[in-house]
């Protein structure tokens, strides 16, 4: 919970921290395997990936992404390792790659619907838009989410986060335009629209 505190207000490192005590470990490299099936160990393990991309730790990310790959999530959260496999490669550079784990992650959600998952992924698409200087459709996916009322870390926080950052680098008036565009959008819909325009 102090962790989901920290990520929920941007001390990523503090986040990071509080994790590797709840597993009991030192080093993100000292993981133990997760226990299979089960939903909270996947859902941490999300949570830690999100505040080591947060506190910019990209090679460190790995070792969550095995972790998670051994968990055998049960299926309303197989998403997430491809999730984050695509915000992974959108730090990294690597939009095409980015593009793919998204398409898988979003055909798994779908597979599997939930609103929680619509909106984490959403922001997941918004980050990886913002990767690629798709200012506004980021602004849009995060905009969507949160219109959607979940209050997941993944979407409240990290949303918040990344539409602080956003809005550095964009004048008020396209800010605005686009934060009322995506609130009266889906999370889905915002998801297609990030994968047409960077596989275009």
């Amino acid at each position: 919970l102090r962790a989901e505190a920290a990520l929920t207000t941007g001390r990523h490192d503090e986040a990071v921290a509080h994790q590797l005590s709840a597993w009991g470990v030192e080093t993100i490299a000292d993981l133990p395997r997760p226990r299979p099936h089960q939903p909270v160990d996947i859902t941490m393990l999300s949570d830690l990936g999100l505040a080591l991309l947060g506190a910019g730790r990209l090679d460190e990310i790995v070792h969550v992404l095995a972790a998670m790959a051994d968990a055998h999530p049960p299926p309303a959260l197989r998403f997430y390792l491809p999730m984050h496999r695509a915000r992974s490669a959108g730090r990294r550079g690597r939009p095409t790659e980015g593009v793919r784990h998204l398409t898988e992650a979003a055909h798994l959600e779908r597979r599997w619907p939930s609103p929680i998952g619509a909106t984490d992924l959403g922001v997941a698409a918004a980050d990886l838009a913002a990767a690629a200087g798709e200012r506004e459709l980021a602004v849009e996916a995060v905009a969507a989410a949160r219109a959607a009322g979940q209050r997941t870390v993944g979407c409240y926080g990290w949303g918040r986060s990344l539409t602080r950052r956003l809005r550095d680098d964009m004048s008020e008036e396209i800010f605005m335009a686009a934060r009322t565009r995506g609130s009266e959008l889906a999370p889905r819909v915002t998801v297609d629209r990030i994968l047409d325009r960077l596989s275009a």
